[in-house]
């Protein structure tokens, strides 16, 4: 759980790092990771919002950089949320961290 983190400052973040996102959404999704995520990452939520450099922050052999450089993202939250996957359940968040995105683009099939 995140304890420290100004959930408007985040839910503003957001809304400007997620243009699909309504005021009412972004708010949603910042309560729900203050809620969700361990504390250990707590100082990565900060840095994000404050436009900062991310720290280091490993867990096991991943940190969000190398998740991000996995999934071909510069996606900070869904990163996070794998981190986190991965934290609470190695196995899992590992097979989570290593499946393949599907981008939806014309031409595709599903």
């Amino acid at each position: 759980m995140l304890r420290n983190i100004n959930k408007q400052k985040f839910a503003e973040v957001i809304l400007k790092s997620y243009r699909s996102q309504t005021e009412k959404s972004a708010c949603a999704y910042a309560e729900e990771f203050c809620r969700t995520i361990d504390e250990k990452f707590e100082p990565l939520v900060a840095a994000w919002i404050a436009g900062e450099k991310l720290p280091v922050i490993n867990e096991g052999k991943y940190t969000i950089g190398r998740i991000m450089s996995i999934q071909n993202t510069t996606d900070f939250l869904f990163a996070l949320k794998l981190l986190n996957e991965y934290k609470a359940d190695s196995v899992k968040g590992e097979a989570q961290i290593w499946r393949p995105r599907r981008a939806l683009h014309p031409g595709a099939r599903g």
